[in-house]
């Protein structure tokens, strides 16, 4: 019987993977880098959506979107295989997303991208 601690490097291993076709490099070992980049791009974008959201931020508009524009391209630049690359605001849930559309897509292709209940791809999903 596998346990849990088994079965979450199972799918980080599987995700990693999945990361690897999306950024179209060669090894393993680069695509696990990606994974370590967006897991602490992931939980910064939460901090400042969770401060956001309970009125903290010192930012402007304007000043938040160009935050979000350079997280989404530095997104794009590490994973040019992806087309709807989309920050989510709400801190309940993960920030780094793609379309469900997309997620669907991929899904059809063999590359199993986790999935949250409304469908959307998260790119860096908690394997604890």
């Amino acid at each position: 019987m596998e346990t849990k601690k088994q079965r979450n490097a199972r799918e980080l291993f599987s995700h990693v993977c999945n990361l690897q076709k999306l950024a179209n490099i060669a090894t393993y070992h680069e695509a696990f880098l990606i994974y370590k980049k967006l897991h602490r791009i992931e939980a910064r974008m939460n901090r400042i959506f969770t401060d956001e959201c309970n009125g903290v931020s010192q930012l402007t508009e304007a000043q938040e979107e160009k935050r979000d524009q350079r997280i989404l391209k530095q997104l794009n630049d590490m994973l040019p295989g992806l087309k709807t690359i989309f920050l989510n605001g709400d801190p309940r849930g993960y920030a780094l997303k793609i379309s469900s559309e997309e997620a669907k897509e991929l899904r059809d292709k063999g590359i199993n991208i986790y999935i949250d209940w409304g469908g959307y791809g998260i790119l860096c999903p908690d394997f604890d």
